[in-house]
């Protein structure tokens, strides 16, 4: 099989029909939930449902994407290794292990998806009432594949940027410290420190603006009131300035 036209998809950031891959081998459609959870922040439950295939499949290419890369997937694809074998293959040792369910737990699970109603895409009044835009415009925003209404959508994203906001937080708190530096003597930085630090700095600022708004309106949907409003931090110790 030519894979050259699944990657060029993929790779453009092209919005795709899920319709068009329901026929397609369960790899093929692995890899498209794997791709439409990573761009748009779709539960991987959701997305598996939107193109139908098995949650397991779906760790497995995750997995294999994650430490065997392009070449390892494309084996895959073009249907030359199975996607258990190339599983094991790339997984390295000490990676986490999908975990198994208890059988009851896994019979309840069966029992849930044949009494859960089919799937079906969301009307376009569904996923988004207030939208008054072109179809085209539309598609732009929310793509091919209508799966969560609009509010759905923003608090799924929301509680990504509540996970990338902290991971930032951890890792800067594991960091040797921030030594105290006296602004009065800071009279001969290295070339290249200053403009590194702006370039850190043009990119946080944003994502930092970003978060407190979205704080402000997490807090007014749920209180009524802007509880982010509130009397600015000490700054760390270290960073006191004179």
């Amino acid at each position: 099989m030519d894979t050259t036209e699944i990657w060029s998809m993929l790779d453009s950031g092209v919005e795709f029909n899920s319709e068009d891959y329901r026929g397609a081998p369960s790899a093929i459609r692995a890899l498209l939930a794997v791709r439409l959870v990573r761009r748009t922040g779709m539960n991987p439950d959701v997305a598996n449902k939107v193109v139908k295939v098995a949650t397991s499949t779906y760790y497995r290419m995750l997995s294999i994407e994650k430490y065997g890369g392009r070449e390892a997937v494309d084996a895959v694809l073009k249907g030359k290794v199975p996607i258990e074998v190339q599983y094991r293959r790339t997984r390295p040792a000490n990676a986490p292990k999908l975990k198994r369910l208890p059988k009851a737990q896994r019979r309840r699970f069966v029992r849930e998806r044949l009494a859960a109603p089919a799937y079906r895409h969301l009307t376009r009044k569904e996923v988004d009432p207030e939208f008054n835009g072109t179809a085209t415009e539309f598609v732009d925003k929310y793509g091919h594949v209508q799966a969560e209404t609009a509010e759905q959508r923003a608090a799924g994203r929301f509680t990504a940027w509540v996970f990338n906001v902290r991971a930032l937080v951890g890792a800067a708190k594991r960091l040797p410290g921030w030594p105290e530096v006296d602004h009065n003597w800071l009279r001969s930085p290295k070339a290249r420190d200053a403009p590194r630090l702006a370039e850190a700095l043009d990119y946080l600022r944003p994502l930092l603006a970003e978060a407190e708004a979205l704080l402000a309106r997490a807090n007014l949907a749920m209180t009524g009131s802007d509880l982010s409003v509130r009397e600015p931090a000490e700054p760390p110790e270290a960073c006191t300035t004179e």
